[in-house]
């Protein structure tokens, strides 16, 4: 939902990071894949592309002193973690990491919580309603 608020570095580093989201609790569900390909073309990239060789520091660095561009990124990690309706200790270690990594204080991580869970409960809503 906000990912065209991001740099095309940002963006190249999110899908990196996405991509390890899905990845962390070795479960790819359907409602992840899907959400990511929405990701894709908001984002203006014609096609998925698989994680880049640059590594989970690389992505972290395209962040740096950016505090919007990291709250979108994990408001958008989370949105990945929770759309399926099972949020997994793996999925939450990871972005527990991540939310250290960027040094995101505690009510700044609620708050992007909550973000989190209105965007993946209006789709999954609107999914339901449109069958």
């Amino acid at each position: 939902m906000f990912i065209h608020a991001l740099s095309d570095l940002q963006k190249k580093a999110f899908f990196d990071l996405a991509n390890q989201m899905i990845l962390a609790d070795d479960i790819v569900a359907d409602e992840e894949v899907s959400y990511l390909n929405r990701l894709y073309w908001e984002a203006g990239l014609i096609e998925r592309r698989g994680p880049s060789d640059d590594g989970e520091e690389a992505a972290l660095h395209a962040f740096n002193g950016d505090r919007g561009a990291q709250l979108i990124c994990v408001a958008e990690l989370l949105t990945i973690a929770i759309i399926d309706g099972h949020y997994r200790h793996a999925e939450d270690a990871y972005a527990i990491a991540l939310i250290g990594r960027f040094d995101i204080p505690p009510e700044d991580h609620d708050a992007v919580n909550r973000i989190a869970e209105h965007i993946a409960g209006a789709i999954t809503g609107m999914k339901n309603l449109t069958g």
